[in-house]
């Protein structure tokens, strides 16, 4: 079992089904989303570094790479 994931995709829908499908297999503790890539660099920025106790990245990304706003520049 992982102890956290990152789903990143713009269709709320693929979001949704993508958390339900990975909680009911028991996949992983945490599953964090982000819907476009700007919301995924923020969610790296807001991790916390300390010396004192390692911080939790995602052990595993689900990525779309057709994606609004920081896609292959033909958005």
């Amino acid at each position: 079992m992982l102890e956290q994931i990152l789903c990143i995709d713009d269709d709320p829908i693929t979001l949704m089904l993508s958390k339900k499908v990975i909680s009911k297999a028991g996949f992983s503790d945490l599953i964090s989303t982000a819907q476009n890539g700007e919301e995924a660099l923020s969610f790296f920025n807001t991790l916390k570094y300390s010396k004192d106790q390692p911080v939790k990245i995602p052990q595993l990304i689900f990525l779309d790479l057709n994606m609004p706003i920081m896609g292959d520049g033909s958005s």
